[in-house]
């Protein structure tokens, strides 16, 4: 069981950088392939990094204090996934829009929990 929560650690911070991607993608108009690639490539690069930064600091001892609960179920890991991602926003870009922080943590928080969690809450 300890692998499935390493790998949504792992996995479940780039989720960020492809809400941030597809995103930018539904607002910019007459997006060329070429541009598609630099900017997936740039918002791995810069916002994937950041990500992982939250995702071990925070997500980590948030997964263990939800854990010791029994809050296994996905409402609490999506709130503490929009909160996570929100004050990411905050405090790192206090100029861009909290909603997206918001949006994009409750997102990485739904995937690790289907990786890492959802086999385990439904077996309880």
């Amino acid at each position: 069981m300890m692998t499935r929560v390493i790998w949504g650690f792992v996995m479940a911070p780039l989720v960020v950088p492809l809400f941030y991607l597809l995103h930018a993608v539904l607002i910019v108009e007459n997006l060329r392939l070429q541009d598609l690639g630099e900017n997936a490539l740039g918002f791995l690069v810069l916002i994937g990094p950041y990500s992982y930064l939250i995702a071990f600091m925070f997500g980590v001892p948030a997964y263990l204090f939800m854990r010791l609960r029994g809050w296994l179920s996905l409402p609490p890991f999506l709130i503490s996934g929009g909160l996570l991602g929100t004050l990411t926003i905050l405090i790192l870009l206090p100029a861009e829009n909290v909603i997206d922080g918001l949006i994009s943590g409750a997102l990485s928080a739904a995937c690790f929990w289907f990786i890492a969690v959802r086999k385990r809450a439904t077996e309880k």
